[in-house]
């Protein structure tokens, strides 16, 4: 039997941030909305009008773990698809940012898009709790 290829029914663009610290543990963000909710994902969002990415993952950063990006690193841009229930598959794409940040500055804003923002061991994360996003950046960003 044939099984048919899913077709896109949701697209969506962002800007995120990878942020290792020194333990080896990856800052993200607990999803509140949409197909990932309630996974891991890493901080980042859609770009507001005029903003050019850097602008996006600064602001985006800042809103979602309450601390400032200190350092950026060279981009790499990704796609990838996600099914999320029995007829609907998201294309997301975007660039992922290797980046350093500062200690947490300022309370996070919580309810818009993310329930918390935690440092977690990569041993953590799973294809059952995590996005595709996050697990992709993870062989990509930590590559021996």
């Amino acid at each position: 039997m044939i099984m048919a290829q899913r077709k896109i029914t949701h697209r969506h663009y962002g800007v995120y941030g990878f942020i290792l610290n020194e333990r080896a543990e990856i800052l993200v963000v607990v999803k509140t909305r949409g197909p990932y909710t309630g996974r891991y994902d890493l901080p980042g969002g859609s770009p507001e009008e005029g903003e050019s990415a850097e602008e996006t993952l600064t602001r985006e950063i800042m809103e979602e773990t309450g601390r400032k990006v200190l350092q950026i690193g060279s981009v790499i841009e990704k796609e990838t698809t996600f099914d999320y229930d029995h007829t609907d598959c998201l294309l997301h794409t975007g660039k992922v940012f290797p980046c350093q940040v500062g200690p947490q500055i300022h309370q996070i804003l919580l309810g818009e898009d993310n329930a918390s923002a935690e440092w977690l061991s990569i041993e953590t994360f799973s294809t059952e709790n995590a996005t595709p996003f996050l697990l992709d950046s993870l062989s990509l960003f930590l590559q021996p």
